[in-house]
């Protein structure tokens, strides 16, 4: 429908230009009506034979708008990933102070690197040292609490 109305606008566009310039020959209104009459019966023609309702256009619009959608999509996915990598890239200074190398150091491997600057290379050890920041379970306190809810789930079912 989008199509046809621009077709339209078109064609009122073209009708009206083909007037003006044949004006100073014909008179304006029927040289209108002429060519207006000439481009309905052009496009009634074209709309005849379907050139504007092709179901192979229909199912390629159909297959763009869809590429758009996974395309948005993955462009999505993709800035999601960059977010997530950018939080977990490190920077480590170099000892001679002029160069920063910026990276994933991965634990447990050896992440050798090379200053550029001082041609001095760097094994980056990364470890992983939990620390415990609750406090600590009490066992006896646990088990005494699972023995009442225990107790009481019994009682229920009992009754």
């Amino acid at each position: 429908m989008k199509e046809n109305g621009k077709i339209i606008a078109a064609g009122i566009v073209i009708a009206l230009g083909v007037s003006y310039g044949l004006s100073d020959y014909f008179d304006f209104f029927k040289v209108l009506s002429l060519v207006s009459v000439i481009l309905g019966g052009v496009w009634l023609w074209l709309h005849d034979r379907g050139l504007f309702d092709n179901e192979e256009i229909k199912r390629l619009e159909g297959m763009l708008v869809e590429s758009d959608a996974v395309i948005a999509e993955h462009e999505e996915v993709l800035a999601d990933y960059e977010n997530i990598f950018d939080g977990q890239v490190s920077e480590v200074p170099c000892a001679c102070g002029k160069n920063v190398f910026r990276g994933l150091f991965v634990p447990n491997v050896d992440n050798i690197i090379k200053c550029e600057e001082c041609d001095s290379h760097y094994n980056v050890q990364v470890t992983l040292n939990p620390i415990l920041i609750s406090e600590p379970m009490d066992n006896e306190a646990a088990i005494e609490d699972l023995s009442k809810l225990h107790k009481e789930a019994t009682e229920e079912f009992d009754n």
